[in-house]
């Protein structure tokens, strides 16, 4: 192979950046006691900005749940349809934050101990809803169970709005990235990347 070859061997079989698949799990926190659900506002706009985007063949979005019903449910990549929209139930019984993300991070180690090769792509999306924060006892859980833990996963944090509390200082601990709901189109660039 010459000189020629080999220089452009690299343009014509490397993928463009923008292409791939990500995987989005994407853990719910919603907030049972005001009852108005701005979660699925939000929720909307995310999913259908990301099916615009693998609609147009870029990037293929693959998402999964982690959310409260009376109980920690979780809906698998397997269980979604990638160009689905899918919404919180604003009638579902409220579970505790701590619970949800525990839930969340097992889930997320589980999947990346199975699909090693999908780390890079990988992300853990927190969704909250409440204006209040974190309540103190999820607060005390989540300190005790990740105390200096390192998570092995990109990390991101979506809310009704910044409040700089301790969740939102363990996202950036992690290296992650933290937005409002307002900020919808940062986020997708953020997942993008």
């Amino acid at each position: 192979m010459d000189w020629f070859e080999t220089a452009m061997e690299s343009e014509l079989f490397s993928e463009p950046e923008e292409n791939g698949e990500r995987y989005l799990l994407m853990c719910l926190l919603a907030d049972k006691k005001s009852g108005e659900c701005r979660i699925n506002e939000f929720l909307y706009q995310l999913q259908d900005q990301l099916n615009r985007i693998s609609s147009e063949g870029n990037v293929l979005f693959h998402k999964a749940f982690v959310y409260g019903d009376g109980r920690v449910c979780i809906r698998d990549f397997s269980e979604t349809e990638e160009q689905e929209i899918y919404y919180a139930d604003a009638c579902s019984e409220p579970v505790p934050d701590s619970h949800l993300l525990i839930i969340a991070d097992r889930a997320a180690e589980r999947f990346l101990a199975d699909r090693p090769s999908a780390a890079a792509s990988f992300l853990l999306l927190i969704i909250r809803e409440s204006e209040y924060g974190t309540e103190r006892a999820s607060e005390l859980t989540l300190r005790n169970y990740y105390s200096d833990k390192k998570v092995g996963y990109h990390l991101a944090f979506a809310g009704s709005r910044i409040q700089g509390d301790w969740l939102e200082q363990f996202v950036k601990k992690q290296e992650g990235k933290v937005f409002s709901f307002e900020e919808t189109e940062k986020l997708i660039n953020y997942i993008r990347s």
